[in-house]
C-alpha cells in the first residue's frame, strides 16, 4: 500500500482542473443531461418526476438500484425538499435507509447522487473511487482525522471532503469539480485498473 501512495500528486487548482476538464471530456453528455433534467424536474412532489430523475442517476451513475419504482415512491413519501434546500446531510441518509420486500438496504452511494443533483455545491457525492482518495490522502497526510468507517456516514464524510479541501487550500475550488478530481483520482489509484 506504502508504494501506491508515494505516487498520488498533491492536489491543487491546477490539478483540479486538469482532472476536471478530463472527467467532461468523457462524461459531459450524461453530467448535462442530468442537470437539464433536475433543473426541469427540481422538486420532489411528484412520484413521476422523481422515478425519471432516479432512472437516470442509477442508469448513468450505474448504482445497481434494481427496485427503482419502489425507490422513486420511497423518495416521494420522504417530503424532503426542505432538507434538499438546506443542504441537510438527513436528505441522504433519509434515501439510503430503503427497504423493498421487507428486506433493509443501504443506497448510500445513490442517495448522495440524488442529493447532488438537486443541490450540487451542498451535497458532495460518495463514490468507491472517492472513498479510496480521501483514504489515500489521509493515509498519505493525515488532512484529517476521520476513520475510513466514517465516510460511510454522510456528515462525517462532507466533513472529510471539506477537511480535504481546507488542507490543500482548495476552498475556492466547487464541490462538483472536486467531486470530479476525486473520482478522477480514485479511479487511476484503483487496484485492479488495467492502465
Amino acid at each position: 500500500m506504502t508504494g501506491v501512495l508515494q505516487f498520488l500528486p498533491r492536489p491543487d487548482h491546477q490539478l483540479v482542473r486538469r482532472l476536471t476538464d478530463e472527467f467532461d471530456s468523457i462524461y459531459g453528455v450524461a453530467e448535462r443531461a442530468l442537470a437539464r433534467l433536475f433543473a426541469t424536474y427540481p422538486s420532489n412532489a411528484v412520484r413521476e418526476e422523481i422515478l425519471l430523475k432516479v432512472v437516470a442517476v442509477n442508469q448513468l451513475y450505474g448504482t445497481q438500484v434494481y427496485a427503482v419504482r419502489e425507490l422513486a415512491d420511497h423518495i416521494h413519501g420522504l417530503e424532503i425538499d426542505g432538507l434538499l434546500r438546506d443542504g441537510a446531510p438527513e436528505a441522504v441518509e433519509l434515501i439510503a435507509g430503503f427497504e423493498i420486500k421487507g428486506r433493509p438496504r443501504r443506497l448510500y452511494s445513490f442517495a448522495t447522487k440524488y442529493c447532488s443533483w438537486h443541490a450540487p455545491e451542498r451535497f458532495p457525492i460518495y463514490d468507491s473511487f472517492v472513498d479510496r482518495s480521501l483514504w489515500l490522502y489521509r493515509q498519505q497526510t493525515g488532512f484529517s482525522k476521520l476513520q475510513r468507517a466514517n465516510l460511510r456516514h454522510y456528515a462525517l464524510f462532507r466533513e472529510a471532503v471539506n477537511d480535504f479541501r481546507t488542507y490543500f487550500n482548495l476552498t475556492g475550488v466547487g464541490v462538483k469539480e472536486l467531486d470530479k478530481a476525486l473520482w478522477m483520482l480514485g479511479k487511476a489509484h484503483e487496484p485492479n485498473a488495467g492502465g
